[in-house]
């Protein structure tokens, strides 16, 4: 052995490998230093949290749910770091209502070398907050129309009639009936009772609370020889003495029991009510058209009981200023 580093040292000498040596070893470690303090940039994108938020208000808008935070520093810093170490929230304790307004985005910071700097692309983000409201809206059942053979459909029963919706008031301001899934009639020869569920696929029905979410609905299924149609003019009440006010569909078709009534007579209406409904004080418009709900009024109750169906449900009316 002693030998072999004699005979070692003695090439080393003879090719001059010892400065080469020392050069590579050098090289070697400045290498490592340089990897370990050069200065890397990785970046994630990071979820928003929403803090502070009360329950009687809500998120209409907002400008963006992710975010990018770029994380720089050495690359021994940057190893172990990732999406765990860093949680973005916005606290909305003090929301600023009707205007899509900025708030701050803030972060916190978990298990992050301090030499590790840490930046947000976005330092706020947009969101319009509006105060939750809520209201009943009618129920209405989705079946087929048509029912073959000798037999029609009557009139059909949901319970509950009316649900509750709570959502943002520019939301739900257009909102006054829900439907159900469509329910199969095909070969019902017999009245159906079923449970189905609501239908939310209407605009921002994602965003809206429905309670309750299922309904029973009741379809009759009735010979056609039991029953009869005709149409009846619609009648407006309790309008304001300043406006004039035109039904645009006026008459319903309404399908009702015929062995034991006739719709001749005063005893039996179909209404509109006008309560309280006009042009805003404010607005500049001569006229506009307003979407309201027929209902059937009678002084015989037994008739109402044979009713089977009316329709439309609704209709347009057109509000004008009287000059």
């Amino acid at each position: 052995m002693k030998r072999y580093f004699q005979i070692m040292g003695e090439l080393a000498k003879k090719k001059d490998l010892l400065p080469k040596l020392v050069c590579i070893f050098l090289a070697v470690i400045l290498w490592a230093y340089i990897s370990k303090t050069q200065k890397s940039d990785i970046k994630f994108r990071i979820p928003l949290t929403v803090t502070g938020l009360s329950t009687d208000n809500v998120i209409s808008k907002i400008s963006g749910k992710y975010f990018t935070v770029h994380f720089r520093g050495t690359s021994e810093a940057l190893k172990n770091t990732n999406l765990r170490n860093i949680k973005l929230f916005v606290d909305l304790s003090k929301p600023k209502f009707g205007a899509y307004q900025s708030y701050k985005i803030e972060y916190t910071r978990e298990q992050i070398p301090e030499d590790v700097e840490v930046d947000l692309a976005s330092k706020s983000v947009r969101i319009l907050i509006e105060k939750k409201v809520r209201k009943k809206i009618k129920v209405i059942a989705v079946h087929d129309e048509n029912q073959e053979g000798d037999f029609v459909i009557g009139k059909v029963v949901t319970k509950p009639e009316f649900v509750a919706i709570t959502g943002t008031q520019s939301h739900i301001a257009n909102i006054d009936s829900i439907k159900t899934e469509e329910i199969d009639l095909k070969g019902a020869t017999k009245t159906l009772s079923k449970v189905v569920n609501l239908d939310k696929s209407f605009k921002h029905g994602e965003s809206l609370e429905v309670s309750p979410s299922v309904v029973s609905v009741i379809i009759p299924i009735l010979p056609k020889s039991m029953v009869k149609k005709e149409l009846m003019n619609i009648n407006v009440t309790n309008g304001i003495e300043r406006f004039t006010y035109e039904v645009l569909s006026p008459t319903v078709e309404i399908e009702y029991i015929s062995n034991e009534f006739s719709l001749g007579g005063p005893d039996y209406r179909a209404v509109v009510n006008l309560s309280g409904m006009g042009i805003g004080k404010d607005s500049k418009k001569n006229e506009v058209l307003k979407r309201c709900e027929v209902t059937l009024v009678s002084d015989n109750d037994p008739f109402l009981k044979k009713v089977l169906n009316f329709k439309p449900g609704f209709v347009e009316v057109r509000i004008s200023r009287k000059k």
